[in-house]
């Protein structure tokens, strides 16, 4: 389904549960994705997964959206709202 659609918007909401993801399908995921959506905690995790270090929400999506294909990465963030970053470098912060 996916290669049948190159162009279209494929969004990607990551939920990490413990034993049912690997750092590959994560990889994987993330290439495949255009749009990435996750939590606070899930940013941290995957960061450490992926470069070895905890990265701030700021830092993760920037990272993320450097070496992956992305148009935008929308990090929510519990009571304090979401951050988003989109292309271009367009930050955004809602309540």
């Amino acid at each position: 389904l996916l290669d049948a659609a190159p162009s279209a918007v494929k969004p990607l909401d990551i939920n990490l549960r413990r034993g049912c993801f690997t750092d590959e399908t994560i990889r994987t995921s993330l290439a495949r994705a255009t749009i990435l959506k996750l939590n606070g905690d899930e940013a941290k995790e995957i960061s450490k997964m992926l470069w070895g270090r905890e990265l701030s929400v700021q830092e993760f999506a920037s990272e993320v959206m450097s070496r992956y294909e992305l148009r935008g990465c929308l990090v929510t963030l519990a009571a304090d709202g979401v951050y988003a970053l989109g292309e271009g470098g367009s930050e955004t912060r809602l309540p």
